[in-house]
């Protein structure tokens, strides 16, 4: 009889042993719980830090409104019709500024006309080659020497789309600079005259 009494007893402790060992068990996972979300609310409230747009170079908390602030590893603002641009391109978009004009109407059948002469195969394109002879034959290498050959590699490359060929609208916009840098070699002088000896029956025009 009290080999039993002796036994219950020890049962009554083992089970209050374990009883004490689940209770802390369940304390250290409840604190180590409430530690992670504390941790992940932090980060979570944390701002992202503010990186400037590929493309505008401003911040991205302030772009477009800036709602939404760039974080690190986000793709570049959408800019409807444009990829990241490269740092060339950046400061050629904060270098370049463009304005619209329009030719009198001598400089454009002149600039037709060379355009047409050069294009001999006819793809409405000007090679680097036929660029520089062009301007070999209206004088510009006269009036440069011996930055000719340097100034064309360059004015072709600042007008062409691909650096290898010139389409008729870039080839306009060069013939608009160079006519203006020397009016004396742009639009070229016709041989052509036309000399009105006389006329009849011409309506009355009006002097004013």
């Amino acid at each position: 009889e009290v080999a039993f009494v002796t036994d219950c007893a020890s049962l009554v402790y083992i089970g209050a042993y374990f009883v004490v060992f689940v209770c802390a068990l369940v304390y250290l996972a409840t604190r180590f719980r409430s530690s992670f979300l504390r941790v992940g609310v932090a980060a979570a409230s944390t701002p992202h830090p503010t990186l400037p747009c590929d493309h505008c170079q401003f911040p991205m908390s302030r772009h477009h409104g800036g709602t939404v602030p760039r974080a690190a590893g986000d793709k570049p603002c959408p800019v409807p019709g444009s990829r990241s641009l490269t740092s060339a391109q950046r400061i050629e978009a904060a270098t370049t500024h463009k304005k619209q004009v329009v030719l009198p109407d001598v400089h454009g059948w002149d600039v037709e006309a060379l355009f047409r002469k050069y294009d001999t195969e006819q793809t409405l394109l000007l090679s680097r080659g036929s660029l520089m002879d062009m301007m070999r034959e209206v004088g510009l290498e006269h009036k440069l020497g011996d930055a000719f050959a340097a100034t064309v590699r360059l004015a072709f490359d600042a007008h062409s789309a691909d650096s290898h060929f010139l389409a008729f609208p870039e080839f306009k916009q060069l013939y608009y600079y160079i006519s203006h840098a020397h009016p004396d070699l742009l639009p070229r002088s016709t041989k052509l005259q036309i000399t009105l000896l006389g006329a009849r029956e011409l309506p009355s025009t009006d002097p004013n």
